[in-house]
């Protein structure tokens, strides 16, 4: 099986960008634009070198450093699999805009179920039937007449005991409660 060229990337695909390296070196990294960097936009890799005296010498690097970034990597082997004709992977902008319209899909009022919050269950006593009752109520609403006596205003709320019990150590038992 022969291999066939796919595609090449040459420094016309390439932002080519020179700069002064600076640093150890003389005047000669100071004074001279030696460093080279390459931009491959559609991948977003990067390549760069000055490590070198010469400026071809840091473009031959900047290159194979390009080559060698996993951006370069990736967009190497989605293009190949694009050219191929063989599936190619959503982009990250793609996979956004599908899950943004599942997201607005699923929070339509017909697909939530909004459930009742919970209330407190209180307990009261009529002062005038002596009769306890419990009462799911908001915390800052009492119940306005006695259910079994239908007197108004004649429930007053119950301080009972709790269901739970602190233990172990805490801010109620060593923070506050203690004297130093």
């Amino acid at each position: 099986m022969s291999k066939k060229l796919l595609f090449s990337v040459t420094k016309k695909d390439l932002i080519r960008q020179t700069f002064r390296c600076g640093g150890k070196g003389g005047q000669n990294v100071n004074k001279v634009e030696s460093g080279v960097r390459f931009i491959h936009e559609p991948s977003g890799a990067r390549g760069e070198s000055c490590t070198a005296r010469h400026q071809h010498q840091n473009e031959v690097l900047a290159f194979e450093r390009l080559t060698q970034t996993a951006e370069m990597q990736r967009w190497l082997k989605l293009e190949a699999a694009r050219r191929l004709g063989n599936p190619v992977p959503k982009t990250k902008e793609e996979l956004e805009a599908e899950v943004n319209a599942v997201v607005d899909e699923m929070m339509k009022p017909e697909n939530l179920k909004i459930e009742e919050f919970k209330m407190p269950i209180y307990e009261y006593v009529c002062v005038e039937c002596k009769s306890e009752l419990e009462l799911k109520q908001p915390m800052d609403q009492d119940p306005e007449r006695c259910p079994k006596c239908g007197t108004t205003r004649s429930l007053n709320r119950k301080i009972s005991r709790s269901e739970f019990a602190l233990k172990g150590h805490g801010w109620h038992k060593t923070d506050y409660a203690g004297t130093k």
